[in-house]
């Protein structure tokens, strides 16, 4: 989230954010190579999102486990 725009408003200020997500501002980017685009569009196209959720589940409950075991 950067901030596009800040307006007053009365005794306020009023914040308009652009909301794009950082691959998103570097696909958009004129100065990044078409080269280095394509190698982070492959990246982003072979990921799983399921998968990666699954994985993050598991390794928290592993943490969860050994704090535990530690007397947390």
């Amino acid at each position: 989230m950067r901030l596009k725009e800040k307006r007053k408003v009365g005794k306020r200020y009023r914040r308009v954010y652009d909301i794009k997500t950082p691959y998103q501002r570097v696909m958009e980017d004129p100065s990044i190579s078409v080269v280095v685009k394509g190698r982070l569009k492959e990246i982003k196209e072979g990921l799983d999102i399921v998968e990666i959720n699954r994985a993050i589940v598991r390794l928290y409950n592993q943490l969860e486990r050994v704090h535990r075991r530690k007397g947390g």
